[in-house]
This record gives structure tokens, sequence and C-alpha cells, in this order.
């Protein structure tokens, strides 16, 4: 099982992004550094293990949005 969670080829990235290095790995995902193909920017992607998971946490990031904008 760590073999997988610290495995980054066992999680999709999008196709706009090159992987350039696994960053960690935890519970519920990885996070990887990645690079945007069309603008060479630096980034990291957190790739949720399931895909409750990640919407709950798009629900959690959108409320700190909302109210950090208030």
């Amino acid at each position: 099982m760590e073999e997988e969670s610290s495995n980054p080829d066992v999680y999709p990235i999008p196709s706009e992004y090159e992987l350039v290095d696994f960053v960690g790995s935890g519970d519920f995902g990885i996070v990887v550094k990645c690079k945007k193909r069309d603008t060479g920017e630096t980034v990291a992607i957190k790739v949720s293990r399931l895909v409750q998971y990640a919407t709950r946490e798009v629900g959690l990031l959108t409320i700190c949005v909302k109210s950090d904008t208030q």
C-alpha cells in the first residue's frame, strides 16, 4: 500500500501539466510538483484518492474563500 501512495503514476495529473516531482503523500492522496505546459509556471497539485474527499475539500475551500472576501 505504501508503494501505491507514493507513486504519482497511480494518480491522474491534468494533461496541461507536466509532472516534475513527487512532494508527499497522506491518507487522502498525494501532492506533486508540476509545471504548466503553456506558461512554465510551477505549481503544487493535490490529487485526492477518492472523489468524495475531493468534493468535500472543494466545498470547504469555497467557504474559506467566501469568508476571506467578506
